[in-house]
């Protein structure tokens, strides 16, 4: 199997695949973490929270919010880069097990389906987020390195 091939299979894109290999990880009480964001232009920021959600488990999850999501919070000159492209790079990652592209309001079914022991957050962005069967591990996040604070750098 190629190289590129082992990336594009960390990409879920069978369902029922990525369901029955979750059902694996449990068996073997692996401890699922679950972290999700935009991930438009990989940079140091999203490299250490990664590294940090990684560290809390055994397998780790990246959710990325599909292009029309991220248009619609951001805006029609976005997402820098399609989600296939941005899933790609992530997968690049070793220590990234799977991800998984999603629409905004597919979030809390996802979280649904994963059932992971963990979601990772971002400390300064966290919400009113309760999930009852998860640990929520806040997550400090590399100031001034964000992908808005690039484009303002490049921009001026």
């Amino acid at each position: 199997m190629s190289r590129l091939n082992i990336l594009i299979n960390k990409i879920v894109s069978d369902k029922v695949e990525f369901i029955r290999r979750l059902n694996i990880y449990r068996f073997q009480e692996k401890k699922i973490v679950f972290a999700y964001g935009n991930f438009e232009l990989l940079h140091r920021g999203h490299v250490e929270f990664l590294t940090e959600a990684a560290a809390k488990g055994n397998v780790l999850i990246v959710g990325i919010y599909s292009d029309a999501s991220i248009k619609k919070q951001k805006g029609n000159n976005r997402p820098l880069q399609d989600e296939k492209g941005r899933a790609v790079v992530l997968a690049g990652l070793g220590f990234v097990d799977h991800i998984v592209v999603f629409d905004e309001n597919e979030l809390n079914k996802l979280i649904e389906e994963i059932k992971p022991a963990v979601i990772a957050l971002r400390a300064k962005d966290k919400k009113e987020f309760t999930y009852d069967d998860a640990e929520i591990a806040l997550i400090d996040f590399v100031e001034d390195y964000s992908t808005g604070n690039i484009i303002k750098r490049g921009c001026s």
